[in-house]
């Protein structure tokens, strides 16, 4: 193994001056709880010193889950960058007399990141950016860095916080986003311990105070576009003697920088390196006793061959590590790693790791006890991956499982539900009306969910308690839906069919549209599409203990209410894509976590989701009362009538024409003349012509033009005589003043009208009848159906 340098800046500054080392304030063997800092001779405030705990308890589980201490990370070298990325000298480094004028000075650093937090100790502005490819172990170095930060934490140092940058958008508040994600992490990154007394606005006034280091993870995982606006928006909350680490793809940051100018004008830029091999000689070597392993023979022949496939492949961070977790058991070899006919090239070797990487995993007895078959494990963690790929994000959510088959599914609810009761109500029209609900029914599920469907996620909300939380908005909506149906059908019934406080038909139509509502929320949408990819292999049953299992294996992590895999390139590898190309983002455009300002957090953020549970069971009730009233609007209720012999009466009829040549005409009026004593009897006929069950007659009645005269009107319709009744000095409401006691089959299409002057005056009296016609029982059919 080769002597390597140490970091240029780890005890000393870049301008020469030595650096004081203050010892660990918060070392291996101190415990959590009685972690404390001394600012300026005084003890730390309850919120830097919660955050300070927390952040700590957090960290110290991810590197135990991911065994970097075990031995030790892999040590990975990395120097300041060759790129032209960086921020002019005479910002990074201080002032020097002397300094010829022309000369170009540049900051150099160099190091590894074993002594990463050193590293960006040294520098002046304290603020740093890492680069790398694929694989070169960003993201660890981001965790290391916090990691030596809060183990040798000194007294007058903020405290690391590690957020990854993929969930943020520039349309989001950069500073409330933080707040936001802080606040999730000492909250659900610590589930066993006390309830964190670390509110917004103790947040805020620590970033003010300087008394956090923003560790930004993944700038690249950002969509392009979107970039510079995070860099700017970036640069601009790390003023003055803010600490600031942030990691991106190198090819990515070049290309910010050259495309838009952007850059973090006060950080230096350092460049991770490929792993050498001595380093991955003892990264390997060290998890194995003194008796040695095949890796020994391994090297030896890669020291001969430095140029082998397999010392390339080593070379990468996240190889040597798979490399290491493929032929942890001693029962495989990794020598078979040097044969030339089946690993000839790199890419077959690094196809051969990320293959192995899943099986090997899930071969180890997980300390939770839950035990998964390899095979089975893969198969899932691959629909997984496709599922991600599909929606163009590197993150799952559980609303986010592909609903197309259950939308059809939820088409056929959705047209019996709406169908199933208007048919026995109104006969064909409601087997018209379900057929169409079933279609939009079905494209109202789908379409919006073809992309991330948008959900309100209350801060530091895990997926599990998310999932739990839209459980109960959907079964109150459903409830809510259920209730309100089952009235207003039951108003209807005993308003137009006399037939509700007997009738189930409430509970039945109420229960269906409950049922509904419930497939169709968030929740119902999980459940459904889940239950079908359970019974079809590609999820099991219990997803959740899935995801968490696959979790504590290292295989996932969470990231508020979603899952990440933890390296991109097993993802498109389980997913089938290329193992290379621009990272996704972690939601698509349009589709974020709901943003709220930190101070009304838990109002807003359990407030919205009700409120919009609500709102949709109010749509649909609103939809079926207006559905409702276009029946009521466009069903036939009756005919016409005109004049067909007798007494001839004055008509006014009106014709509505389609194109000129097919008219409808309809009596608008009907008017006699009646001296005193007359009488007049006249034979009208339906213009309809279609049988008709008769329940009432409508039209308005008048007289006019003879104070104090009375008329005697005597109706029959198709031989049935009504009671006479009497219209005089003004108006009345035909189907008021002619009662019909019992519905009358109109077979024949025939009404008789007499009309008799009763009173003595000696004018004429002029008798007219407004929208003549007869009004029929729409809902016999309905009645005869449920049971009257």
């Amino acid at each position: 193994m080769s002597d390597e340098p140490s970091p240029s800046a780890a005890g000393d500054h870049v301008d020469g001056r030595a650096s004081t080392f203050h010892g660990p304030v918060l070392g291996k063997g101190t415990q959590n709880n009685d972690y404390r800092t001394i600012v300026n001779g005084a003890a730390s405030t309850d919120a830097e010193h919660e955050l300070a705990a927390r952040v700590h308890r957090w960290i110290r589980r991810e590197v135990q889950a991911r065994a970097l201490e075990n031995p030790s990370p892999i040590r990975v070298t990395l120097s300041t960058t060759r790129r032209r990325v960086q921020a002019r000298a005479d910002v990074l480094l201080p002032s020097v007399s002397g300094q010829s004028e022309g000369s170009e000075a540049r900051l150099e650093l160099k190091g590894d990141v074993t002594r990463i937090a050193e590293l960006v100790r040294g520098l002046r502005r304290r603020q740093l950016v890492v680069l790398g490819e694929p694989g070169t172990g960003k993201s660890v170095a981001a965790l290391l860095l916090t990691w030596q930060w809060l183990e040798s934490r000194r007294p007058d140092e903020p405290v690391p916080v590690l957020l990854p940058l993929s969930s943020w958008r520039p349309g989001v508040d950069l500073r409330a986003w933080i707040v936001r994600q802080v606040i999730q992490l000492v909250e659900h990154r610590s589930p066993r311990a006390r309830r964190s007394r670390l509110r917004p606005g103790a947040v805020e006034r620590l970033l003010d105070d300087h008394r956090v280091m923003l560790v930004l993870d993944g700038l690249d995982e950002l969509p392009a576009p979107v970039r510079a606006q995070a860099v700017k928006a970036i640069d601009q909350e790390a003023i003055g003697d803010a600490h600031l680490v942030v990691t991106c793809r190198g090819d990515e940051y070049q290309a910010l920088v050259e495309d838009s100018n952007r850059f973090f004008t006060k950080a230096a830029v350092v460049e991770l390196e490929p792993v050498r091999l001595d380093a991955a000689h003892d990264f390997l070597l060290g998890s194995y006793p003194e008796s040695g392993s095949h890796w020994a023979e391994v090297f030896e022949e890669l020291r001969a061959r430095p140029r082998a496939p397999l010392a390339e492949v080593l070379a990468n961070p996240l190889m040597l590590y798979l490399a290491r977790t493929a032929y942890d058991s001693p029962e495989r070899d990794p020598r078979e790693l040097l044969d030339p006919k089946r690993f000839g090239k790199p890419a077959a070797l690094e196809g051969h790791l990320l293959k192995r990487y899943v099986p090997t995993v899930y071969s180890q007895e997980p300390d939770n006890g839950r035990t998964y078959r390899p095979k089975q494990a893969g198969r899932w963690l691959a629909y997984l991956a496709r599922q991600m790929r599909r929606a163009g994000t590197l993150d799952f959510a559980w609303w986010q499982i592909d609903p197309r088959i259950p939308g059809l599914l939820y088409g056929v609810v959705s047209g019996c539900t709406w169908g199933w009761p208007l048919f026995k109500l109104y006969d064909a029209i409601g087997v018209f009306v379900g057929v169409l609900m079933g279609f939009f029914g079905a494209a109202a599920y789908v379409l919006p969910r073809r992309q991330a469907t948008r959900v309100y996620i209350e801060e530091g909300r895990r997926p599990r308690h998310t999932l739990r939380q839209y459980k109960y908005m959907a079964w109150t909506s459903a409830v809510v839906v259920a209730v309100g149906t089952a009235t207003a059908v039951h108003a209807l019934l005993t308003a137009e069919f006399g037939t509700g406080a007997g009738s189930s038909l409430p509970y039945g139509v109420g229960g269906a549209f409950g049922f509904a509502t419930l497939l169709g929320s968030t929740w119902g949408t999980y459940r459904l599409s889940h239950a079908l990819l359970a019974v079809t292999g590609r999820l099991p049953w219990r997803l959740m203990k899935f995801l968490d299992d696959a979790h504590a294996r290292g295989v996932l992590r969470e990231t508020g209410a979603a899952h990440q895999f933890r390296h991109v390139r097993l993802q498109r590898r389980l997913s089938g894509a290329s193992s290379s190309g621009p990272a996704a983002a972690a939601f698509p455009a349009g589709q974020e976590p709901v943003a709220s300002e930190p101070g009304v957090r838990r109002l807003k953020h359990l407030a919205l989701p009700f409120a919009s549970a609500l709102s949709r069971a109010f749509r649909t009730l609103a939809v079926a009362g207006g559905i409702a009233a276009m029946l009521a609007v466009t069903a036939p209720t009756g005919g016409g009538l005109a004049y067909h012999s007798g007494d001839r009466a004055e008509e006014v009829r009106s014709a509505m024409c389609w194109g000129g040549e097919s008219c409808f005409w309809r009596t608008d009026s009907l008017t006699w003349r009646l001296p005193p004593g007359s009488v007049r009897r006249t034979e009208l006929y339906n213009e309809q012509q279609w049988t008709l069950t008769v329940v009432s007659l409508h039209g308005e009645l008048a007289t006019r033009g003879c104070a104090g005269a009375t008329v005697e009107v005597v109706l029959t319709i198709d031989g049935v005589r009504l009671d006479p009744f009497a219209v005089a000095d003004g108006k009345r409401e035909a189907s008021s003043a002619a009662r019909i006691p019992r519905a009358i089959e109109f077979d024949r299409g025939q009404v008789t009208v007499v009309l008799r002057r009763v009173d003595k005056k000696p004018c004429t009296v002029t008798f007219s009848w407004r929208d003549p016609g007869v009004e029929q029982d729409v809902v016999k059919d309905g009645r005869r159906r449920l049971g009257e």
